[in-house]
């Protein structure tokens, strides 16, 4: 039988209940939204800039071992020239013009 490791002081295990009340929160907020801008302030997390019909919000996704979590943070200076996801994306959907029409809410796709 494996020994469960003690958990470190001060990162609060996410159960399905608190999942549910985030989730909740974030669908009133982040729903309809489309994706603005990318940023990578360390290597083990990035920082997404989502526009809504209430402005933009930002969530951070971090991967660190030990506490990895995705949460709403407040905007972060900008760092850098900007993004370069959406330049790709139109890349994307310029040599592929099938992904555009595609990608369309209803689209069937």
């Amino acid at each position: 039988m494996a020994s469960r490791q003690p958990q470190q002081p001060g990162l609060q295990q996410l159960d399905v209940t608190s999942l549910k009340a985030v989730l909740t929160e974030w669908r009133v907020n982040l729903l309809p939204s489309r994706f603005e801008k990318a940023q990578q302030p360390d290597p083990q997390a990035i920082q997404l800039g989502l526009r809504s019909l209430t402005g933009i919000h930002w969530l951070e996704l971090s991967w660190q071992p030990d506490a990895a979590r995705l949460h709403r943070i407040d905007p972060p200076p900008r760092q850098g020239d900007g993004s370069t996801w959406p330049s790709s994306c139109s890349t994307v959907c310029a040599v592929w013009p099938w992904w555009r029409s595609s990608s369309r809410v209803g689209s069937g796709w």
